[in-house]
């Protein structure tokens, strides 16, 4: 797990879950080329979490509409990608979103609730 600074600024929640993916669909792809390398074959496609729905319906849909305009074209990778089978976006709940322990604000029992099912996963 990585955090970084994006390099552009999203205009919207969406835009800013495209660029997300994109960004862990490299990842993604990196780390299978390295499984591969070591001989380890990896089979089917790899799940990406979105817990934007607008998000996941760019992301495997081709069709172009006004509205993603400004969007920019590297950031449908992921729609190339899964193409390709390499990955397969899901959408993900608000409310079963492990990220959000890192990245988001939380009431103390919301934490303490994610927290527990993102340690109580690791057993």
């Amino acid at each position: 797990w990585a955090s970084k600074k994006e390099r552009c600024v999203a205009l919207s929640s969406c835009d800013a879950e495209l660029v997300a993916a994109s960004m862990a669909v490299c990842e993604i792809i990196y780390i299978r080329a390295l499984h591969e390398d070591m001989g380890i074959q990896i089979t089917g496609p790899t799940a990406v979490y979105i817990d934007n729905e607008g998000a996941k319906a760019i992301s495997i849909n081709p069709l172009s509409t006004s509205s993603l305009k400004h969007v920019n074209r590297r950031h449908f990778f992921i729609r190339d990608a899964h193409d390709n089978s390499l990955v397969e976006p899901v959408q993900v709940s608000t409310l079963g979103n492990f990220a959000d322990v890192m990245t988001k604000y939380l009431s103390p029992e919301r934490f303490k609730q994610l927290l527990a099912k993102f340690f109580g996963g690791m057993k």
